[in-house]
């Protein structure tokens, strides 16, 4: 508790897709759902895509993580 933290999506070229959260404060748990669409409404490309979670805390603690996915279609 009392980090504050900014979720990014990037695909594997390292352009910036999607930012899901920015400066949110961030608790013990909880979880944020991706719908697949960039900033700018549209699909994401198929493929590889890294999510980019940047968390702060007062105490000048910093926590980077980098999770990669991949944007598929779906099976039917």
């Amino acid at each position: 508790p009392g980090y504050v933290g900014t979720v990014r999506i990037y695909d594997s070229a390292g352009q910036l897709k999607r930012t899901l959260k920015q400066g949110e404060l961030m608790g013990m748990s909880g979880e944020w759902i991706w719908d697949g669409l960039t900033d700018e409404g549209q699909k994401a490309s198929l493929g590889i895509h890294v999510i980019s979670l940047e968390a702060f805390h007062p105490s000048g603690e910093v926590i980077r993580k980098k999770i990669p996915c991949v944007v598929a279609h779906p099976i039917h």
